[in-house]
């Protein structure tokens, strides 16, 4: 995509024409953020990469609602923008209010609260759970792993080696949650934890 594009997604948001931009200032293994500047404000134009499968509506939908939800209760995270007839989805775009963010590095009981409140308003699901994220990493697959930065001189191999045997051990707690499934958050990388003057919020 092309500024044009970009440009021509924030008049379909509602967001008026762009004065400045739009420029991309973000990009991820998923897809670019555009800032844009119109009458209206700034805004954060989100659209995927051009070899990737862009969401449905449906999945769009849902995406928003859910954020909107997490909003409502005192999660700090950009705003999505609907378009005027509501939709959450223009082609491939997704927009958000801009807000000026920078690296967290903590407090990190700040970061902590923040994903509590996350979690403790999350809806339940019937989706079933990716594969990658409840079935065990193999003691054989740890033990190989570790050979192998041994022998690249990985940095961490020492410090991973050392707890190998409890990360081992801790396969008997995958999949033996009880009660309903939840949505909860899958990526608080160093990259997603972004800060806004006295918040940590998730973009």
């Amino acid at each position: 995509m092309d500024p044009d594009d970009a440009g021509a997604a924030a008049v379909a948001f509602g967001l008026g024409v762009p004065i400045t931009g739009p420029v991309v200032v973000a990009r991820g293994e998923l897809g670019r953020v555009w800032k844009v500047a119109t009458v209206q404000g700034q805004f954060a134009l989100k659209e995927p990469l051009a070899h990737m499968v862009a969401p449905s509506s449906t999945e769009a939908t849902f995406n928003v609602e859910f954020q909107e939800r997490m909003l409502t209760a005192g999660v700090p995270l950009p705003r999505p923008v609907r378009a005027p007839a509501g939709a959450a989805l223009i082609g491939r775009w997704r927009a958000y209010e801009w807000v000026d963010l920078s690296p967290f590095t903590g407090p990190f009981d700040l970061l902590g609260a923040v994903m509590a409140r996350m979690h403790a308003n999350v809806p339940p699901t019937d989706a079933p759970p990716d594969p990658w994220y409840v079935e065990p990493v193999t003691e054989g697959t740890w033990r190989t792993l570790l050979a192998r930065a041994a022998l690249a001189a990985a940095p961490w191999a020492d410090r991973v080696g050392a707890v190998v045997t409890e990360l081992i051990a801790a396969n008997e707690l995958v999949g033996s949650a009880d009660g309903p499934r939840r949505i909860c958050h899958l990526d608080v990388s160093r990259k997603h934890r972004l800060h806004s003057g006295a918040s940590a919020c998730d973009f």
